[in-house]
């Protein structure tokens, strides 16, 4: 059977953004268009092959073409995807200043595939942060699908265009896109292959967010680009590393922002920095080796945790971390070195939970 209309899917739309237009065109939301095709939940990245079939079918667009909008990250592991949102099974975030062009263009607005990426947290096209979807939902005018969150958003509702996201998170978006596609970051980066730079990924990714102790921030809390007053959106009590990324799955696209610059900071070469702090002030003063900035906000039992976790890296990454670690000062917590990064953030004692006000604090065991 066909439906009655069937808008075809634009070159890189994720999945389930081409599925809420189709069902928005035929009068349907999207999770009982989901229910009716027989996926449910929804799960755009891995649609079973009878939902495939039966999309094609009512569509008239090819079982292939339906599998590229299913797997614009197939190299990424789940880990890397974000979560989609109840219902909606949005992912991500999306650019305002994309969704304002399909508007002009009299287009349904719609989301690529990479914003599916825990990475993904600038636009390419327009060089602006991203808007984060959480209290979004799609809404039909009768003509157009539109992102809304409580009233109709665009050009003429409440999306602006974000503001411009700093020299390292641009070169940091760039890196892991080419790396979501199995390709090199570039030349300016210490690992030269996607599995390896992937693998560095995963290794800090819980150093960056690692927190020492009540009255102290994060590595990662100083790359905020929103700014750092407040309370710390997320951090980690303990020196254990499984389970982050998935946390992160759940997260606010600044947060991911800040880990991904935090953590594009350690890995860039060291005259790449060099270079890229003659465009934009950097949260630390330049030295020799990255890694020493970040081996300061960590406790003895985290740098051991760490030096522990390196085996596995490429020697560009392993050895400049284990020589900021062996060559680091003892801590004491209430030394000056620690209280020059303090920050007023209040005591979390439950695992992995947020609060009233948005804070994340996770303790893995």
């Amino acid at each position: 059977m066909r439906l009655p209309l069937a808008p075809r899917p634009y070159a890189g739309e994720a999945l389930s953004s081409w599925v809420a237009r189709l069902a928005a065109h035929n009068f349907v939301d999207a999770e009982t268009f989901w229910a009716w095709l027989g996926e449910g939940p929804v799960d755009d990245l891995n649609p079973s092959t009878e939902v495939v079939h039966r999309l094609s079918e009512v569509s008239g667009i090819s079982h292939a073409d339906i599998k590229t909008l299913a797997r614009p990250l197939h190299r990424l592991r789940r880990d890397h995807i974000l979560n989609a949102l109840p219902n909606t099974g949005l992912r991500g975030a999306a650019c305002a200043a994309c969704l304002v062009e399909n508007e002009d263009a009299e287009e349904d607005h719609w989301l690529t595939g990479f914003a599916a990426s825990i990475w993904t947290v600038t636009c390419p096209r327009h060089a602006r942060h991203l808007l984060d979807l959480r209290g979004f939902d799609w809404q039909f005018d009768g003509a157009k699908l539109r992102l809304g969150q409580g009233q109709r958003l665009g050009g003429g509702g409440r999306l602006r265009a974000a503001t411009p996201p700093s020299k390292l998170l641009t070169i940091c978006g760039a890196a892991f896109r080419r790396v979501a596609i199995g390709r090199s970051p570039g030349s300016a980066w210490r690992i030269g292959n996607a599995g390896d730079f992937l693998k560095s990924i995963d290794a800090l990714a819980a150093p960056v967010c690692w927190r020492s102790g009540t009255g102290f921030a994060s590595f990662a809390r100083h790359f905020d680009e929103a700014g750092s007053r407040g309370r710390e959106s997320f951090y980690i009590s303990e020196p254990f590393s499984e389970g982050v990324l998935a946390a992160l799955a759940g997260e606010h696209v600044r947060t991911r922002a800040s880990v991904m610059a935090a953590i594009g900071h350690l890995l860039l070469k060291p005259d790449s920095l060099t270079a890229l702090a003659r465009e934009q002030p950097l949260p630390f003063d330049l030295r020799a080796n990255a890694f020493s900035n970040l081996v300061e906000f960590l406790n003895p039992a985290q740098r051991a945790r760490l030096t522990q976790g390196s085996s596995g890296l490429p020697d560009c990454v392993r050895e400049p971390l284990r020589a900021a670690i062996s060559e680091a000062h003892p801590i004491e917590f209430e030394s000056q070195l620690f209280r020059a990064h303090e920050r007023t953030i209040s005591p979390q004692n439950l695992a992995e939970r947020r609060n009233s006000e948005g804070v994340s604090s996770i303790s893995l065991q």
